[in-house]
């Protein structure tokens, strides 16, 4: 919860508003603890819980950007590759190089548990409006391209030895 509330703070020091929406299993769990520590930082708080996939997508493309903390690489969660298939710019944790639809997609990483780092990415990409829209579009992209039902069975066609095989 410290990294979420310190990316919020800076980016509401930094860009007057935000609201921070927090979904998914542990979310009701984490709410208390997320309250406290942005007490008093002006920090529009709302949590959920577990959604259905359709309002998932209906959250996710409303939302300006996904702040993916949990983990140690962003290509393992699934989450992040949500925010990347509703065309959002990512900021997480993780390394460049070590997943090539991560590192195509609109993702900003930061070193493991850097919060700083963590909440000036988010803070950059909300505030630069040419960044995010670079973002915004290499995440539709690298959805096409590596996460769309399309790429998925044309990799295991591939995988299968029938590449150029119609399914």
């Amino acid at each position: 919860m410290r990294e979420i509330a310190a990316a919020a703070k800076k980016v509401k020091e930094s860009l007057g508003a935000v609201r921070l929406e927090l979904f998914g299993r542990g979310a009701e769990s984490a709410q208390s603890r997320l309250e406290y520590a942005l007490a008093g930082s002006g920090v529009a708080l709302r949590v959920r819980g577990i959604l259905p996939a359709a309002e998932i997508t209906r959250t996710l493309t409303s939302c300006d950007a996904l702040l993916c903390v949990r983990g140690h690489s962003t290509s393992r969660r699934g989450t992040a590759i949500a925010g990347v298939a509703c065309g959002l710019p990512v900021i997480g944790y993780g390394e460049p190089g070590s997943d090539p639809a991560i590192d195509a997609a609109g993702v900003q990483l930061s070193p493991w548990r850097n919060a700083e780092a963590l909440g000036d990415s988010l803070v950059r990409v909300l505030s630069d409006g040419k960044l995010w829209q670079e973002l915004h579009l290499r995440s539709l992209t690298a959805q096409s391209e590596f996460f769309s039902w399309k790429a998925v069975a044309d990799r295991y066609m591939e995988a299968l030895g029938l590449e150029g095989a119609t399914p």
